[in-house]
């Protein structure tokens, strides 16, 4: 393949020697029976994690894109390699991988709740699946590895039509990323506002991140407006306090744990957010001092919220 020439944005421009995708395809991989997938759920939480589920999850990748229904299934069960795709723009498509396809399956919904990594997609608002939908053993190969996420193509027209077949589709290469494009930027710490299942799901740069923040931070239920101020100032910092959540739903706190026990607070319906960070020098006094005045400012002592209503061990 020839080397390519990286622009001011970090991206090479098209080669004409290799002008769309499927002439990057190695003599391994028949375009006449690959079929190519562009991945763009409508749903807000799933379409934002996706990008990382594909760089970072695999099995909760895997969970999402294993499952199809009868039209698509009916070409994919033809095919011996998908090459898939996220679509991470209107009319473009960032490459994810390519998969060798072996058996095909019809499931039941029960059968496909039990495989692993479904639940957690289910949380992040997939669709679940209508009975008798057909599940694909998807193996990921090396082909073209090197280039997940950094190469981007434009896909044809209608977008609406989401599969097709590698031979009969011209999709330009438009950009050659130098660094992989699935996993985002970290978002500043004032732009976070993320659910249970989008803890679980956070990509490696904003673990490492959270790891080196000491902050205040509040969770909010969205259904009864209940919340909790804790602080995290510790070793792993932020990155302990809010790994702790996703385990058990409640990090040990033992009101917000009650109220999920009782069913009064859904899993689904608490929001994570940072209200202040820290001096990584700040005294463990003063980090507690702010903890109490932004819980008297926000009101979330017992009964209004899930602060106990004398201070306590976070």
């Amino acid at each position: 393949m020839p080397e390519a020439d990286v622009n001011h944005n970090g991206a090479a421009a098209p080669d004409s020697r290799w002008p769309d995708f499927a002439s990057l395809l190695p003599s391994a991989i028949d375009p006449q029976t690959t079929v190519v997938m562009r991945h763009a759920p409508q749903e807000t939480r799933l379409k934002r994690a996706l990008p990382t589920l594909a760089a970072e999850y695999p099995v909760q990748f895997d969970a999402y894109q294993s499952i199809q229904g009868e039209r698509v299934a009916r070409d994919l069960r033809r095919a011996r390699h998908l090459a898939s795709f996220i679509g991470h723009k209107p009319r473009h498509a960032l490459f994810v991988g390519i998969f060798e396809v072996g058996t095909a399956q019809r499931v039941t919904r029960e059968e496909w709740h039990a495989r692993p990594g479904v639940r957690a997609i289910l949380d992040l608002g997939c669709p679940d699946w209508e009975v008798g939908s057909t599940l694909f053993e998807l193996t990921p190969t090396n082909h073209l590895a090197a280039w997940q996420g950094k190469l981007a193509v434009q896909w044809p027209k209608p977008e609406i039509r989401w599969w097709r077949w590698a031979a009969q589709s011209q999709m330009p290469i438009t950009a050659i990323h130098e660094e992989a494009a699935l996993t985002q930027a970290v978002p500043q710490w004032d732009e976070l506002n993320l659910s249970l299942e989008e803890l679980r799901a956070m990509p490696s740069r904003l673990r490492e991140a959270l790891a080196q923040w000491r902050a205040i931070y509040y969770i909010y239920d969205v259904t009864t407006r209940r919340g909790y101020v804790g602080s995290a100032y510790g070793a792993q910092n932020l990155r302990r306090r809010w790994e702790d959540y996703p385990r058990n739903g409640h990090g040990g706190n033992k009101l917000l744990k009650a109220a999920l026990e009782e069913g009064s607070t859904k899993a689904e319906d608490l929001r994570f957010t940072i209200l202040q960070r820290l001096s990584p020098d700040l005294d463990s006094d003063d980090v507690i001092r702010l903890e109490n005045s932004w819980m008297e400012r926000l009101h979330t002592r017992a009964p209004s919220g899930f602060n106990a209503s004398f201070r306590h061990a976070s």
